[in-house]
């Protein structure tokens, strides 16, 4: 196997769904983007169960025998992700299911949005009571996804590894895994990001929405009075 260059890397596979190409493999500088400007706590516990940080790296390795290795436990977290997810599907509602089923692999990150707020309609008391939401905004193609969460909890957010190798120039989704938490209606999201960084998200409900990219730039330029 060659080692891995800018433009050379061994081919990923998406949970259950496609072979994938990951991101480039250059070493640079990791710049703030919006999404990353938010606690990011660098001694958390493992996030992700699956496809892990580390596990990433030594499919990736230049090493052969430690890239055939990680090889066979790729396939192994795939088929036990799978596993995992056949167990849950009679138990999840179907906006979970859907976002399940969704192939994000080299989605580049364009926005990352959290707000938390007292909401009057809930509060029977003295106290207020707190809505949690989360938007985040991914460029697929030709379109924007739009991921929007009502949360249950805060997001959990792990910084990359310290010896994590490649670019983040352009932060894109690699890989993703639904589990369900304790307590009913509540589900996790977990995901690894290109720049190494992983986020636990904690939801109630989330909806999907898509529009196409030329449309969604149109939106986003300001309108002539």
């Amino acid at each position: 196997m060659p080692t891995a260059t800018a433009d050379v890397a061994r081919p990923m596979l998406e949970a259950g769904r496609r072979r994938c190409h990951i991101i480039n493999l250059i070493r640079d500088h990791r710049p703030d983007i919006r999404f990353m400007k938010r606690q990011i706590d660098a001694r958390c516990k493992a996030i992700m169960k699956f496809f892990t940080p580390e596990l990433y790296l030594k499919f990736n390795s230049p090493d052969d025998d430690v890239a055939d290795q990680a090889d066979q436990e790729w396939e192994a977290a795939v088929k036990a992700y799978q596993k995992h997810l056949d167990h849950l599907r009679d138990h999840i509602p179907q906006q979970v299911r859907s976002l399940s089923e969704l192939c994000l692999h080299d989605c580049e990150v364009l926005a990352w949005d959290e707000a938390m707020e007292p909401d009057p309609r809930l509060s029977a008391g003295p106290l207020p009571v707190w809505s949690a939401f989360s938007v985040l905004s991914l460029r697929r193609e030709g379109e924007v996804l739009s991921l929007n969460y009502v949360l249950w909890d805060k997001i959990r957010h792990c910084a990359a590894p310290d010896d994590w190798p490649f670019s983040d120039s352009r932060p894109c989704w690699l890989y993703d895994e639904i589990d369900v938490a304790q307590g009913p209606g509540k589900f996790l999201q977990r995901i690894l990001f290109s720049d190494g960084a992983t986020a636990e998200i904690p939801f109630a409900i989330v909806l999907i929405h898509a529009i196409a990219w030329q449309s969604a730039q149109r939106h986003s330029l300001p309108q002539r009075a």
